[in-house]
């Protein structure tokens, strides 16, 4: 699929709310905001699609696969990189791959979050010492 093809389902329908070209279109935010937090401490997933944009994405991150095995998309978060995304530079607080950087980086509005308080609310968990990161008992 190219990066500007719509997508459609088997039965040849096209639903906008399912389409990454129509998502990317009507819902890019540019936030003014760049503390890097969404980088370091959420769970960051591109797609294959995203991959095709910046194929650093494929070469370098974990694939994901769906139910039948097929690849659906990539782990952007990085033991190496203290489980913040992989393309996030720690040091200077930027994203590396920032002008193709994945959908969800496109749409995530950071600054409208923050005001709402629901990143904040996220963001401030922090798992206490019984808990066990899942994969490393």
């Amino acid at each position: 699929m190219s990066l500007n093809e719509h997508f459609f389902d088997d039965d040849g329908v096209h639903d906008e709310d399912d389409c990454d070209v129509c998502i990317e279109r009507t819902c890019s935010v540019s936030s003014s905001c760049r503390c890097g937090n969404c980088c370091e401490r959420l769970i960051l997933e591109s797609s294959l699609r995203d991959a095709e944009r910046e194929p650093r994405i494929a070469n370098e991150c974990s694939p994901l696969r769906g139910i039948d095995d097929e690849p659906v998309g990539h782990l952007l978060n990085d033991r190496s990189n203290d489980m913040a995304c992989h393309f996030f530079d720690r040091e200077h607080r930027l994203c590396t791959i920032y002008e193709t950087r994945p959908l969800m980086c496109r749409v995530f509005n950071c600054d409208a979050e923050r005001r709402s308080g629901d990143l904040a609310d996220l963001l401030s968990y922090q798992p206490d010492s019984t808990e066990t990161p899942s994969g490393d008992e």
